[in-house]
């Protein structure tokens, strides 16, 4: 007998590196070094793709999420994640890719990403790998105690929301985006490389 909609609120719950590997102790390192592995633009090319697949209205069906895990994942990452998202319910899903994520991350890729447009060796299913370690990032909040920053820095920290939150005007987004690259700080470290 199949389970019966019964309609509701539906959630996505996104997944993090650490989430998965608790014992983890440099995230941030991990990630400066995931960011310098793939070729940027073919990187922007697959990570465009899936965030067109959300902006579609596709963004909670669970089978574009496992299609995507089946894509971009290694495999013993892609088992892991294939357990938890078995576990999901009809309300809750864990993911890997959000929208927000997959624009945080292309425009990090773009700030400290290889700017080469082949790397030997890189395969699309990294990409997995690389969104987990981002995830970390999307709620990152490095300014502390709000009541002690600018509203300049308050209002950087938000753009790259924006974008989701809102809706479209090229003539903004022009200028936001613009912005957003030139000044908004990073959440990670630029000593290595």
């Amino acid at each position: 007998m199949k389970p019966v909609n019964r309609g509701g609120p539906r959630f996505l719950i996104y997944l993090r590196y650490r989430d998965l590997f608790p014992n983890t102790t440099d995230v941030e390192g991990q990630y400066w070094q995931a960011l310098r592995q793939p070729p940027v633009l073919n990187a922007l090319g697959v990570l465009g793709n899936v965030n067109r697949n959300f902006v579609e209205g596709r963004a909670y069906d669970l089978t574009v999420h496992q299609q995507l895990t089946q894509t971009l994942l290694s495999g013993p990452l892609k088992a892991i994640i294939k357990q938890r998202q078995r576990a999901s319910t009809q309300a809750a899903g864990f993911v890997i890719f959000t929208r927000l994520g997959c624009l945080q991350l292309m425009r990090h890729l773009i700030l400290y990403g290889n700017k080469s447009t082949v790397l030997a060796g890189h395969k699309e299913e990294n990409l997995g790998e690389l969104a987990l370690l981002g995830n970390t990032y999307i709620e990152f909040d490095p300014t502390g105690d709000p009541s002690q920053q600018s509203t300049l820095d308050i209002l950087l920290l938000n753009l790259p929301r924006w974008d989701v939150d809102n809706q479209r005007d090229l003539a903004n987004a022009l200028v936001r985006n613009f912005t957003s690259l030139k000044f908004c700080p990073a959440p990670i470290r630029r000593s290595s490389s």
